[in-house]
């Protein structure tokens, strides 16, 4: 997107608030847009980012979501359930809704650059862009961007970037925006309440056996989609020992349990890479997050004609079918793909 006036997608929230305030201080032409979902948060996100947009005296305008995020996101998240796997819907609501879909928006309300709150920085243009992990190691949310396709991410402001998340707050306070001391949600925004009991009304209980390691019958389950690769609470079995829950078999309906040793892996299959630096042919020495919270790891990451293969030097706790895998040089994130 050339030069322009510039949408930003504001959910009501502190960090879409504080980078419309910075946006609208270096001058520029603002509109704040906020997309309703059908989420239980809607008319409280309408409502606070409709009061900010006041108080900066920008225009505050509503993109109709609804269909879009049903088809995309919550739709396929059930699916991806159903099939044994474990989406990520928050890297799907960024990759189909919060860049593509809400871009095409923008451009229909005549604006030719979006931003958003997210605490990512980017660096250089065309063939040297790169996407860098936020300043705030607590806040950075590159993982959820890394299967944003590159060219949506080079047209995208991120504000707030740079600055640690107390400063970003400060900022709000110190222009008393509205939505200074709101409250963060950290829960999937469509789920009212817990992510089980969520599936549990939608995919309906389909008790089956939880095994040990050598296959044999130590407890039920409501459902198998109830379980993810590498999780250790609330398995309800007792091992004498911490238990992981190292396989799943979404057609025999089981969840298999073990020991740290029997979750682990050295090596991990990725599909659909989505490249964000020059696509590498040969092997390539980077650090890979398996999930949001995991630490870098370093590895080797090898392609081949049917997708690619992650290699660490240690072995890490198995990730989840249907997973993001997250791959940086540094700070700069490379990479984004689909666990398999």
């Amino acid at each position: 997107m050339s030069d322009g006036k510039v949408c930003i997608a504001m959910s009501g929230g502190v960090d879409s608030s504080a980078a419309a305030l910075l946006l609208t201080r270096e001058g520029l032409d603002c509109i704040g847009a906020t997309m309703v979902l059908d989420i239980p948060e809607d008319e409280a996100n309408l409502q606070s980012a409709q009061a900010v947009c006041t108080a900066l005296g920008i225009p505050h305008v509503i993109f109709d979501m609804r269909k879009a995020f049903k088809s995309a996101v919550t739709d396929p998240f059930l699916d991806a359930y159903r099939d044994g796997l474990t989406p990520n819907p928050c890297v799907t609501c960024n990759r189909t809704i919060k860049f593509a879909a809400f871009a095409a928006k923008a451009r229909e309300a005549g604006c030719s650059r979006i931003a958003t709150g997210h605490y990512v920085r980017t660096q250089g243009a065309h063939d040297a862009f790169r996407l860098l992990r936020g300043a705030d190691p607590q806040k950075d949310q590159s993982y959820f961007l890394s299967r944003v396709p590159k060219d949506c991410l080079q047209n995208a402001l991120f504000p707030v970037g740079a600055l640690p998340k107390p400063a970003v707050r400060a900022l709000a306070e110190e222009a008393r925006l509205p939505v200074a001391h709101r409250e963060e949600s950290q829960d999937i925004c469509f789920i009212p309440g817990s992510c089980a009991d969520y599936l549990k009304e939608h995919l309906g209980a389909n008790p089956g056996s939880i095994l040990d390691a050598q296959g044999r019958c130590i407890g039920s389950h409501d459902g198998s989609y109830l379980y993810t690769l590498g999780q250790r609470k609330g398995l309800g079995v007792a091992l004498g020992h911490p238990a992981y829950v190292c396989a799943k078999d979404a057609q025999a309906n089981t969840v298999t349990v073990g020991s740290k040793d029997d979750a682990l892996v050295k090596e991990v299959r990725l599909k659909d890479l989505n490249w964000l630096s020059t696509a590498q042919e040969g092997p390539l020495s980077c650090t890979a997050k398996l999930r949001y919270n995991m630490t870098p790891t370093p590895c080797t990451l090898t392609i081949d004609p049917t997708g690619a293969c992650v290699a660490f030097s240690m072995p890490v706790i198995a990730p989840a079918p249907g997973q993001t895998a997250a791959l940086y040089e540094g700070d700069a994130l490379i990479c984004g793909a689909e666990i398999l």
